[in-house]
């Protein structure tokens, strides 16, 4: 043991001192998903004194102005730590390589009527199929929301189909995704079970016209959103390749900016083939995570979007301000209260009412409840439901309630730009394209990855 100690010290001074990287030690062989790491405890706490050593002997030399630039280890060996100095106010940025997969996945599915013979006949004359092109990374410990969420796959995705009927056309979409496994991965089994979430845009639909497709009641607009939910299940063929099945929902709408607008609801089930295009093999091992600290949080968001509220007519500008009292209880979730205030161009044309001011007609209010699930520290989806205190049916605010969901990102600190669908039940009501700013003293210090 006190001789492998004294190696160990020798290759760092040989190292600090040529500016020579040590060789990358070579994982052995394994069939797994992703690989634990495969060391002892002595010489895990070995190889922490030693990325310890050289991170403060590279802070050292970066203060001295007569070092040469040749004589520091390279970047991506060296993790910075959270202990030092340098960096006692700032979240751990740590640099490691990640998993990356190329996933592919054909699919069929069953295509949802929207209730009416002239609809459920164009569903009947149709035949779809599909595929999904995917790119998705795989992030390694130590990194907070890695291990959080079980180290899970975050990516793009292409999607192209074919209904083999003129009067759908032939959509396509580009989406952002996440597939989250439901327990922590068992080095013994081949197994993986999971839930996969994607959110993004859509287009080639051929949308409804009263000449040309007057058929086609589904959907009014060639752009559309694309939102999928799946339930899956997986099984490793070898240490680079899985094979996928799952089964979920899909939906696509342009959420009342065009009308008609029933929207497209499909029940789809797909077979994948993944692929890990650069052999990487992350490190799975859960280290330790601080205790939360809570915090509160302020919000205050400026939405706006377009409606047409009849097939033709004209479109109207309908916005939202919002300011929201939010309290962050663990690293995932933060749930709060907050107050709507809405606004819907061309009110005072719609609503005829004796003795009712154009103000009234154009403006509501409503309280809310917002949860937020936080999938990474400056990514979170956010959800709620609202109560009317002065809504305008003629507004199309035709419930007391309306429902909320999206996805927002929080950029240099306290900037937030995002998008939420704001709804009736089940029909949508607008698009809320988002900008906000955020109020909060997040105490907390989290270890994240950069991109390599």
């Amino acid at each position: 043991m006190i001789v492998n100690s004294f190696k160990t010290l020798l290759a760092i001074a040989l190292c600090c001192l040529t500016g020579i990287s040590l060789p990358a030690q070579t994982a052995k062989p394994s069939l797994n998903l992703i690989s634990p790491e495969l060391t002892s405890p002595d010489q895990r706490s070995i190889e922490r004194d030693f990325s310890a050593t050289v991170a403060r002997y590279r802070l050292g030399q970066a203060n001295s102005k007569n070092t040469s630039t040749d004589s520091t280890v390279p970047l991506h060996r060296i993790p910075i730590l959270p202990g030092d100095s340098a960096n006692a106010a700032e979240d751990s940025i740590i640099h490691s390589r990640k998993a990356l997969w190329l996933i592919f996945s054909p699919e069929i599915a069953y295509v949802l009527s929207n209730g009416t013979s002239t609809g459920k006949a164009l569903i009947d004359s149709s035949v779809y199929d599909a595929f999904n092109l995917r790119v998705g990374w795989q992030i390694p410990s130590p990194d907070t929301y890695s291990q959080l969420y079980r180290h899970q796959m975050l990516g793009l995705g292409f999607y192209y189909s074919n209904f083999h009927n003129k009067n759908f056309g032939k959509p396509m979409g580009l989406y952002g995704w996440f597939n989250i496994p439901f327990r922590s991965y068992n080095q013994q089994s081949r197994w993986r079970f999971g839930y996969y979430g994607a959110f993004g845009i859509s287009f080639g639909f051929n949308p409804f016209d009263e000449e040309n497709n007057p058929n086609n009641k589904y959907i009014g607009s060639r752009n559309n959103c694309y939102v999928a939910m799946f339930a899956n299940a997986s099984y490793m063929l070898s240490r680079n390749w899985i094979i996928i099945g799952a089964a979920g929902f899909r939906h696509f709408s342009n959420s009342s900016f065009t009308l008609p607008n029933a929207g497209i609801n499909m029940l789809p089930v797909t077979i994948s083939v993944a692929y890990r295009v650069n052999k990487v093999q992350i490190r799975t091992t859960q280290d330790s995570i601080a205790p939360f600290k809570p915090f509160f949080v302020g919000n205050l968001l400026l939405a706006a979007g377009e409606k047409q509220y009849m097939i033709g007519g004209t479109r109207y500008v309908k916005s939202t301000f919002s300011a929201q009292a939010m309290y962050q209880f663990n690293y995932k979730y933060r749930a709060g209260i907050g107050a709507d205030l809405f606004y819907a161009a061309g009110g005072e044309q719609r609503d005829s009412t004796p003795g009712k001011s154009d103000f009234s007609k154009q403006f509501s209010m409503g309280l809310t409840v917002n949860w937020d699930w936080i999938l990474r520290s400056n990514l979170y989806v956010p959800m709620g439901i609202g109560f009317y205190l002065k809504r305008n049916p003629f507004n199309d605010e035709n419930q007391k309630y309306y429902l909320r969901v999206g996805i927002r990102t929080r950029i240099a600190k306290h900037y937030l730009v995002g998008i939420t669908v704001k709804a009736h039940g089940g029909s949508a009501d607008m698009f809320e394209w988002t900008l906000g700013y955020m109020i909060h003293k997040d105490r907390n210090r989290y270890r994240r990855l950069m991109f390599l």
